[in-house]
């Protein structure tokens, strides 16, 4: 009340987060298929032709970078098992890098119903990633899966009970909430951001 009256400034106090960034994919789904390392399509939010599913401009130099993927997947009979792993290039001057790299984070999910259909699961994956990176620096990310050889064909971000998980892939009401990438970029000089992944680019 005393600013009002006195006509000071509104006090702001920092804020801890110098940006962030969301990828959703909506109703898209994936096949699951194969044993080799396959990336995850879906709407991409790029504009500059990274062909990835999220990009962010770093904001400050040497970033620590609060990063999440959530992916859900539905059941085949009998056995559903797949690993998802973030993949991320770079972007320091005019071009982007020509080739991905891991970032060291993965997610497994699996499901086993004997001669049944049945719900599939869902699961999460954080990491503060900290690259030797200056402002201005665009980093792209993407996801990508692989299953177990052994393992049916199932379809990413499509829930059904009761139901063939591969087959049922037409059913767009059965699709969403299970395929998204969020980041977020921390100011440490404001707020404290521990970790041991402190990783080069």
């Amino acid at each position: 009340m005393a600013r009002s009256l006195l006509n000071f400034p509104v006090a702001t106090a920092p804020t801890s987060i110098l940006g962030q960034a969301f990828w959703d994919g909506g109703r898209y789904t994936h096949l699951a298929n194969t044993t080799n390392w396959t990336s995850i399509g879906g709407i991409s939010s790029n504009t500059t032709g990274s062909s990835g599913l999220l990009e962010y401009t770093v904001a400050k130099n040497n970033p620590k970078l609060d990063l999440e993927f959530n992916v859900g997947c539905d059941h085949r009979q009998d056995w559903s098992s797949l690993l998802i792993r973030m993949m991320y290039k770079l972007n320091q001057g005019s071009s982007w890098s020509s080739n991905w790299s891991s970032l060291g984070m993965y997610q497994q999910l699996s499901a086993f119903n004997d001669s049944r259909h049945s719900c599939g699961n869902a699961a999460g994956a954080f990491m503060l990633w900290e690259p030797s990176l200056n402002a201005g620096s665009k980093v792209a990310f993407r996801l990508e899966v692989a299953i177990d050889s052994s393992s049916a064909s199932t379809q990413i971000n499509q829930s059904t009970e009761n139901q063939n998980g591969e087959v049922w892939h037409n059913a767009t009401d059965n699709h969403g909430g299970g395929l998204s990438i969020r980041l977020r970029e921390w100011d440490s000089s404001v707020y404290s951001v521990r970790g041991d992944r402190n990783q080069s680019s």
